[in-house]
Parts: C-alpha cells; structure tokens; sequence
C-alpha cells in the first residue's frame, strides 16, 4: 500500500511530534494519490444537494466546506473512508489511537484540497473575491 503512495518532497524535523510526521508522512501522500476519487465523489454531493460553490465567496469557502463536513456526517465518513482504506494495520492503529486530533487534521486537509480542487476544476468558479 505505501508503495502506492507519491512521495511528497516535504522535510520533516527529527524531533517532530509523532502526529505531525503522521500527516506530513502518511494522510498528506495518501490525499494526492487519491485526489480525483475525493473530487469525484465531492462533485457528485455537490450536484446531488444543488449546492453552487461559485454563489460563497472565495474567502469563506473553505470554512463553508468544513462547516459541510462537520454538518453531513455520511459525506465526511465516507471522504475518511477514502482515506483509510489506504491505510496500513499499523497506520490504521496510530490512527484510532490518535482519532480525536487526527479527524481535526483531516477535516481541515480535505476542506482545503476540495476547495482547491474545485477552483482547479471550476476557475471561472473562483474569480470571485
């Protein structure tokens, strides 16, 4: 599974908190390697529900996106669910011990790479200020 992963070219100090080296080393490679599954499904939620990111403005977008999550609990799970699934027992343990911060960490990395990725999809979307 980890073999799967991009290499992010991101330095880590060695004595960085053991939560920090878990995002910077495993959630973060495992959001870009599965980047277009999380929009395709965020797109399809989007049509489903008739929400227009392009009516939010630009500054509030990714607050709106989290309050999205935070608020529609099927569509966060199965977002995370996308993530673990990618992976390891052992990350999977550090995970659920960790579950409380982590899902914090997590919420605000997809709030960002959705918001980002829509604006990549939908430019015209994100002319707005």
């Amino acid at each position: 599974m980890k073999a799967l992963r991009p290499q992010l070219p991101i330095e880590v100090p060695s004595a960085e908190h053991a939560l920090a080296h878990f995002q910077t080393n495993v959630l973060r490679p495992i959001l870009k390697f599965q980047h277009e599954v999380l929009m395709q499904y965020f797109e399809a939620h989007l049509k489903r529900t008739h929400t227009d990111l392009a009516k939010i403005p630009l500054s509030s977008r990714i607050t709106y996106i989290t309050q999205m999550l935070n608020r529609n609990q099927p569509l966060k799970y199965m977002l995370f669910g996308m993530i673990w699934g990618m992976l390891t027992e052992e990350e999977a343990l550090f995970y659920e011990q960790n579950h409380q911060e982590l899902n914090k960490r997590l919420t605000q990395f997809l709030a960002k790479r959705l918001c980002d990725g829509w604006c990549e999809s939908y430019p015209e979307g994100c002319l707005l200020a």
